[in-house]
């Protein structure tokens, strides 16, 4: 609530400019109106594509590279995925990821997208992480899932990969499908 006539015009001012030259918008491309007007469109979705096809580069190449590590040390044993999700909650997977959030409800946390990164991380609350239920979601960027997916999402590792790691990191035992079948 503003204070004053002046504080109020700063706050509209402030609001302006926000919507005008940073908020990204849906219905011009998700550009900043600002880089619209002025011609930079193109350049900013080409830097896009160009980013975009660089990852994609790099993901092919960590395929290939893993594949070929993984045919060398011979077979890797199946990870049981769903005991790996209730085995890691998503608590420790922020916390590891040393995400702050901007605020806290209960169990409900509300901040800046670990996912996508936000251009102002003390405002931000795009990203939604409930605790109890172990899932989150990013309203700019889509991003949803559990912790899993999060540390999938935000260290670029295959889900394989990101398992193994997640389980190393926090000092737990790997479940893996032959541990439950062989006889106790």
């Amino acid at each position: 609530m503003p204070l004053s006539l002046e504080d109020a015009r700063r706050l509209v001012t402030g609001y302006v400019a926000h919507y005008n030259e940073t908020r990204l918008h849906s219905a011009i491309g998700y550009l900043a109106p600002k880089d619209k007007l002025e011609g930079r469109g193109p350049e900013i979705l080409a830097a896009r594509d160009r980013k975009l096809a660089e990852a994609r580069e790099r993901r092919k190449l960590l395929r290939q590279t893993a594949h070929q590590e993984g045919a060398a040390a011979g077979p890797r044993p199946s990870i049981d995925f769903g005991a790996v999700r209730a085995l890691i909650t998503l608590a420790e997977v922020l916390a590891l990821l040393r995400y702050l959030p901007t605020r806290t409800r209960g169990t409900q946390q509300r901040g800046p997208c670990p996912v996508h990164g936000s251009r102002q991380p003390s405002r931000s609350q795009c990203f939604s992480a409930n605790l109890a239920d172990n899932i989150c979601h990013c309203f700019k960027c889509g991003f949803g899932g559990n912790a899993l997916d999060l540390w999938v999402a935000v260290t670029g590792q295959n889900i394989y990969d990101a398992a193994v790691d997640l389980c190393q990191r926090l000092g737990r035992p790997l479940p893996t499908k032959e541990s439950e079948r062989r006889p106790a």
